[in-house]
């Protein structure tokens, strides 16, 4: 009791805060992909984890 359950907590909407930070989230996504396709996993994990 007192749990929320996983797939509402995961598709909720956005808060405030997350909306105005949303952009960057994306942006810095879009850079952790395109360095994992050319840079690989290790090197990938190093930059973005450090």
């Amino acid at each position: 009791m007192g749990e929320q359950d996983p797939a509402d907590f995961v598709l909720k909407a956005f808060s405030k805060v997350e909306q105005k930070d949303l952009g960057e989230f994306i942006v810095r996504g879009a850079d952790v992909v395109e360095s994992l396709i050319s840079e690989g996993l290790e090197r990938t994990q190093s930059q973005f984890n450090s």
